[in-house]
């Protein structure tokens, strides 16, 4: 933050953007390596003791 950001009103470092991860795969920047995962719950089934 310190090297490519920018220094606040409080002289604490800020970021120049925010450019989320959810921002970059809507813009198909980068893959979504989660889209083809399948949550636990899907395919195991529940376990009672």
């Amino acid at each position: 933050m310190e090297l490519f950001g920018r220094t606040g009103t409080d002289g604490t470092p800020v970021p120049f953007h925010v450019y989320s991860v959810r921002q970059a795969i809507e813009e198909k920047f980068i893959l979504d390596v989660l889209r083809g995962y399948p949550c636990p719950g899907s395919v195991l089934p529940p376990v009672s003791f």
